[in-house]
């Protein structure tokens, strides 16, 4: 998913193809700011990273979470400055990618790695 934000937060465009992963239409979200999309404390920190992204002006990495039809999704965000100003305003590009299944990948392993520990088998295993 990417999407342009002004420094204010305003989505400015959007592209993806998972529309299942939107909080909002493809339609209205040029009027939409994080605030009016997201609750407070996440668009809060989404707003801190965008004026961090304008402030040091490098890329930015960030992971969190948001439901979506009762699931937890994971996310991984990258962020980096426009060239360009839009509207007269400094602009970011947000793209971020789903990793929810590579986290559950993750911990499976980590639990995996504990079962064995508990049983007194070294991990890793050599072959």
């Amino acid at each position: 998913m990417v999407f342009v934000l002004d420094e204010k937060g305003r989505h400015l465009e959007m592209m993806t193809s998972r529309k299942d992963l939107v909080y909002h239409s493809q339609a209205a979200n040029q009027e939409l700011m994080l605030h009016d999309v997201f609750p407070e404390e996440r668009a809060d920190e989404f707003l801190s990273v965008i004026q961090k992204t304008l402030d040091i002006g490098k890329v930015q990495v960030i992971e969190y979470e948001l439901p979506f039809d009762d699931i937890i999704h994971c996310f991984e965000a990258r962020t980096v400055c426009l060239n360009q100003r839009i509207n007269n305003k400094c602009c970011i590009v947000w793209i971020a990618r789903d990793i929810t299944e590579s986290k559950k990948t993750e911990q499976a392993l980590r639990d995996s790695e504990e079962r064995l520990r508990a049983i007194g088998l070294p991990f890793p295993m050599a072959f």
